[in-house]
């Protein structure tokens, strides 16, 4: 008997135990929470009614067992009675959650208000346990750094609903391992460093309808590998740092037709093995490619008119033949150092900056057109023994070379040809027949791009086979330059249809 008394004791204070730890269910007005929870060591509560800000912070400061919060039944309402909460605040707009007004709490689920508009700047800021938060579709502003340092989060899915998403919204988030960002409009503000050092980061699924990636989206996340961002004309600019020290190793460039600018360090640290710019890119900020040891090819734009400091500086593994397009006039500093490089070929350049060129010790021949040996700053070509490379312009340009000061150190050869009626290189072949360009080669011809002489692109061709027959009937000139890339070469000359 005794002991069935024991037994019943036990169980009874079990099932208190287990009552404190079930939800606690309220339906309230607006300031009347604390009336309604008695209990200050529940840990989970689900808000029906109407709640502002005096129920809020009775939440954040008189409930320290809490880990759910579930206020998808209730609404927010507007509250200015001058009374100051969070961080000294005392004015609050209805459909909002205040800034900073769960900072560093250690809820584990939060179900946000089924109106809620506006998440305050810092609101769940710190929330380092914080594993799942549910978006109301209502939902159109996150606000500034608003969950970061939410180290628990795995999965973030936003709503098609949100239009503006603050600076280093989810930054920080140690734990984050996907961000799934596919319903956005085009109507969606996107601030810095968004996603910047999430180091768990996996894969991020980006809007189609994004005209930028803002600067810093996902600096340093280091196990980045996956990017989903279907290639279209939408995408017109990828910010300072986007993707700086990353784990990408790929990136279809060439597919997203209206990109114009690449901000600077936005791809520094990750290992693209090619990298295909498409010819609509006008910018490619400093270092870019920065310390990519893995990229072995690039194909820059035609319609760059500046390589930028330390662009493709440290790219080691950059091999074979680099063309720089004939609109380019200024190379800037370091901007090839230490990339093992075979051949470049140069258009109209008028200044190279310091140490451009910097120990490019594999680099044996530099085709250049410009006339006048283009102006230098200091040391471009340290560390290269420039005796033996040769140094390829145009026969009236060698004198202004021998006499120019670094210049005058190559092995200067006048032969470049500046016009020819057929080009036959190694093993390309290109001819006109009437008003057709024919272009021929050993090996699969991966672009062939046609420009006036002033620079103009008139047309840019990806065969992908053996020959190709391109038709010039709608253009009116008879001096082209032509730029031709097959698998493993590169020339570009300037071409008479007769």
């Amino acid at each position: 008997m005794k002991t069935k008394r024991i037994y019943s004791t036990l169980a009874a204070v079990l099932l208190a135990m287990c009552l404190k730890m079930w939800a606690v269910e309220v339906s309230v007005t607006a300031g009347g929470l604390s009336g309604a929870v008695t209990d200050k060591t529940i840990t989970d509560l689900r808000v029906k009614g109407e709640i502002d800000v005096r129920d809020l912070s009775f939440i954040a400061e008189e409930l320290p067992s809490l880990r759910t919060l579930d206020l998808s039944s209730a609404s927010v309402k507007a509250y200015s009675e001058g009374e100051a909460y969070f961080a000294g605040q005392t004015k609050f707009e209805a459909n909002a959650l205040p800034e900073y007004c769960f900072l560093g709490k250690k809820y584990e689920t939060v179900v946000l208000p089924s109106a809620l508009e506006c998440i305050g700047t810092g609101a769940f800021a710190g929330c380092r346990a914080l594993k799942q938060v549910v978006f109301p579709a209502a939902l159109s502003e996150i606000g500034d750094y608003s969950f970061n340092s939410c180290d628990a989060l795995v999965d973030v899915v936003i709503p098609a609903s949100v239009k503006e998403i603050g600076t280093g919204a989810f930054s920080r988030c140690a734990g984050l391992k996907s961000a799934d960002m596919r319903a956005l409009t085009a109507e969606c503000v996107f601030e810095a460093d968004i996603f910047s050092n999430c180091a768990a980061l996996e894969k991020a699924v980006l809007s189609e309808n994004m005209s930028s990636v803002p600067a810093g989206m996902f600096a340093c996340c280091h196990s980045l590998s996956a990017v989903e961002l279907k290639g279209n004309a939408s995408l017109e600019s990828i910010g300072e740092e986007a993707f700086v020290s990353t784990a990408l190793t790929s990136f279809d460039f060439a597919s997203f037709t209206g990109l114009k600018v690449i901000g600077r360090w936005a791809f520094a640290g990750v290992r693209f093995e090619e990298v295909v710019l498409p010819e609509s890119v006008r910018s490619v900020g400093e270092g870019a490619f920065f310390y990519n040891d893995a990229l072995k090819g690039i194909t820059l734009s035609e319609n760059l008119t500046e390589i930028s400091d330390f662009v493709l500086a440290g790219c080691s593994e950059l091999t074979g033949n680099v063309k720089v397009s004939y609109n380019v006039n200024t190379i800037g500093r370091y901007a090839f150092s230490d990339t093992n490089m075979t051949s470049i070929y140069i258009g109209s350049l008028k200044y190279a900056g310091d140490r451009a060129f910097e120990n490019n010790t594999a680099l044996g021949e530099i085709s250049i057109e410009a006339k006048e040996a283009p102006e230098l700053g200091e040391d471009v070509f340290y560390g290269m023994d420039q005796p033996n490379v040769r140094l390829n312009v145009v026969a009236e340009g060698v004198s202004s070379y021998k006499a120019a000061e670094q210049w005058k150190e190559f092995n200067i050869v006048g032969d470049l040809s500046t016009l020819e009626n057929v080009i036959t290189s190694c093993d390309i072949k290109a001819y006109f027949t009437g008003k057709v360009l024919n272009v021929v080669s050993s090996e699969t011809i991966e672009m062939v791009n046609v420009h006036e002489p002033g620079g103009v692109l008139l047309i840019a061709s990806r065969p992908d086979a053996m020959s190709a027959a391109i038709d010039m009937s709608q253009m009116s000139g008879n001096l082209y330059i032509v730029t031709i890339k097959s698998s493993n070469q590169l020339k570009t000359v300037k071409l008479l249809r007769k």
